[in-house]
């Protein structure tokens, strides 16, 4: 079973999961003008890019956080609030760590760089998971964290020799990861950042820092695929499916790529009322499209763009990366490496 086909089946039992409900309902409320602070609460949360962590963060930092340059009084979350995100994001935190524990007994260094939480704001104090307020299924769970070996990162990881990067300690093996990851992100969608192409097609297969960079890959490829299960759970919590993009709603499709990071695209679509409202790092399906048959699959949403015009009304604009089966926008570089 496939890192993505595993993922889908443990969506579809938290979809079922009665802390669920209570989760849905809690972040709705805490979004809309009938919650707290008038939804600010909601949408400071959503801003620190980190699903359910980004609830705990607000609630932390709530007496210093501000919406733009005007303060905003946040209300506290109740106890019961507070402790039901802290159990669900204690459960994400440790399914992570289970999916990568073959790692973490071979490489204990590489701890923070596979943390996909670990650039947020630390939590003071470590949230415990509450067994009467269960959301991942132990089955599920189980079968996820077994797909997880066959990860082409982690393999790379574990085949990485002792002596090239041992003597590397979890900061800087982070701060590498971290680097690489900004890299690609100053690149934009679509282009591949110079270094990592020279080294990729001109250093030789046996050029020491190929090794070396390609163990960093291998870690943000593992990292990112965690942060990508994060969103498809939290997203299975707003939503009973990840919202569809297809020749329905694809208005058109632009600047595709296919190089050693991937594949990417940007898409113009028209959203239909059952298509929830998507932001940077959400998660969409994209359907085979006429001449773009390449696209179809899991994919990440970099940027998005709103416009109207008269002759479309509201349109979005997308920059996407497609997601292998390992839940990775950069398994492929792993294997170029």
């Amino acid at each position: 079973m496939t890192i993505t086909k595993a993922t889908y089946t443990l969506c579809k039992s938290v979809v079922a999961a009665q802390a669920r409900q209570e989760l849905q309902e809690l972040i709705l409320k805490l979004s809309t003008s009938a919650g707290s602070s008038d939804g600010h609460f909601g949408y400071l949360a959503r801003r620190q890019g980190c699903q359910l962590l980004g609830f705990l963060i607000v609630e932390q930092e709530r007496a210093t956080i501000s919406l733009g340059s005007l303060p905003v009084f946040i209300l506290p979350l109740a106890d019961s609030e507070r402790m039901l995100f802290r159990s669900a994001h204690a459960e994400i935190t440790h399914l992570n760590q289970l999916c990568v524990e073959p790692v973490l007994s071979r490489w204990p260094a590489t701890r923070l760089a596979l943390d996909p939480y670990s650039q947020h704001v630390q939590l003071a104090e470590s949230p415990k998971a509450n067994p009467a307020k269960r959301l991942l299924s132990e089955v599920e769970r189980a079968e996820l964290t077994q797909a997880f070996v066959q990860h082409s990162g982690v393999r790379a990881i574990l085949e990485t020799p002792a002596a090239l990067v041992g003597q590397l300690d979890d900061n800087q093996i982070r701060a590498a990861v971290l680097s690489l990851l900004g890299l690609i992100h100053q690149a934009g969608v679509g282009h591949v950042p110079s270094a990592i192409e020279q080294l990729a097609f001109q250093a030789p297969r046996n050029h020491p820092q190929r090794g070396v960079t390609r163990f960093f890959v291998a870690l943000l490829s593992v990292r990112e695929s965690l942060r990508s299960l994060n969103q498809m759970i939290y997203q299975a919590i707003l939503a009973d499916r990840v919202p569809v993009l297809d020749e329905d709603a694809v208005i058109s499709v632009s600047d595709t790529h296919g190089n050693v990071l991937g594949t990417s695209a940007v898409i113009a679509f028209q959203p239909d009322a059952d298509t929830i409202v998507l932001e940077p790092g959400d998660i969409a399906l994209v359907k085979p499209i006429a001449n773009y048959h390449s696209l179809d699959g899991l994919a990440r949403l970099e940027d998005l763009r709103f416009e109207h015009s008269r002759d479309y009304g509201s349109t979005y604009t997308v920059s996407t990366r497609l997601l292998d089966n390992d839940l990775s926008p950069f398994g492929n570089l792993v294997e170029s490496l």
